[in-house]
């Protein structure tokens, strides 16, 4: 009987990992996307909607691996785009959001 608890308990143990490692997956694929959007957005205020977005995501999916620099760095690059964006220097929150999503990519093994 305790044998089987043990097995039960490890089970359980694999089966919440797996789901908060797709959890963290999901949640970068949404970022991922919505930095590419950003990155085509044509004005800083589309922009910043996508980047605003994209770090939700993007927070969620640190929430589940805090210490992943891509992730961080990607994190400090929307920032970069978000607040560039708000004082209208479209082509310079297009490069923050476009190296955001190097460093997504990176943090999901695409790169």
């Amino acid at each position: 009987m305790k044998k089987m608890l043990s097995n039960v308990a490890v089970l359980v143990f694999f089966l919440f990992g797996s789901v908060s490692v797709q959890a963290e997956n999901s949640h970068l694929r949404q970022a991922i996307k919505h930095t590419e959007a950003a990155m085509e957005a044509v004005d800083a205020r589309t922009i910043a909607e996508h980047a605003e977005e994209a770090r939700h995501h993007a927070t969620e999916a640190k929430s589940t691996d805090p210490k992943d620099q891509h992730i961080l760095e990607g994190l400090k690059y929307l920032e970069e785009a978000i607040k560039e964006s708000s004082v209208y220097n479209t082509d310079s929150a297009r490069q923050a959001a476009t190296d955001a999503l190097d460093k997504f990519k990176q943090a999901v093994g695409t790169e």
